[in-house]
């Protein structure tokens, strides 16, 4: 497994009018695949026929650009427009969204090594075309929290409803019950709260230890179920 942060969108870095750019987040992707592929070392130990891509959040939503999830500036602006402070656009508030590259924003950033991905509660689900979805590349498990913030007093991001654009691969959705979006991240150490509530952002550590423990469990539990076909797949020559 290899893991990357991409500048602009992670922890202690997270710009706004970069993390725009939601296009560069999946080519680092390809890119990184390029450098083990082309490695010397790593090479021979990659099986190439079981190549995935998982991710969380903006994260979540680069695995699926990876097999081929499109999105379009106009609908994400339109979107935005008319709800403001919806999860996917709250963000971005501020973002002067007319000086993004449409051409980029729009295009199709299938990589075909990529045999399979996991989204751990994406975001950008409203603004991913349908269409694109049934022609995706390779098998997508998408896991959904139930709820967006702590509390359970919303609906979540929607994402289980991908499953019903299932195409020429299969889209599988599981749904965290109770879960939140931020139950993905790992268990909160005694100063996180300090930190987080100097940056106003202490929802992130609100969950009780147990719920985030039993959302890790589910979520690990139902993607090695959905892996098990490629951590078996044989190695190609």
């Amino acid at each position: 497994m290899v893991a990357a942060n991409h500048p602009g969108s992670t922890s202690g870095n997270s710009v706004p009018a970069q993390s725009i750019l939601l296009w560069q987040q999946t080519q680092d992707i390809s890119a990184l695949i390029d450098a083990m592929l082309g490695d010397v070392t790593w090479h021979p130990r990659i099986n190439t026929q079981s190549i995935g891509v998982m991710g969380h959040s903006k994260g979540g939503y680069s695995a699926i650009a990876t097999i081929g999830g499109q999105v379009t500036l106009q609908d994400f602006a339109t979107g935005c427009q008319r709800l403001p402070n919806s999860p996917n656009c709250q963000f971005y508030q501020g973002v002067e969204l007319d000086k993004v590259s449409t051409a980029a924003f729009n295009a199709n950033y299938t990589d075909s090594r990529i045999h399979f991905a996991v989204a751990l509660d994406p975001g950008m689900v409203p603004y991913l075309q349908p269409s694109s979805l049934r022609r995706l590349s390779a098998p997508l498990l998408v896991v959904a929290a139930q709820h967006y913030m702590p509390g359970n007093a919303d609906d979540g991001l929607g994402s289980t409803s991908l499953a019903a654009y299932s195409g020429q691969h299969a889209i599988t959705a599981v749904t965290l019950p109770n879960a939140n979006h931020f139950d993905f991240l790992p268990q909160c150490n005694a100063k996180a709260l300090v930190i987080l509530a100097q940056e106003g952002e202490t929802f992130i550590c609100t969950s009780a230890a147990l719920q985030r423990e039993q959302a890790h469990k589910h979520s690990i539990s139902a993607v090695l179920a959905f892996m098990q076909p490629w951590l078996s797949a044989p190695v190609a020559e």
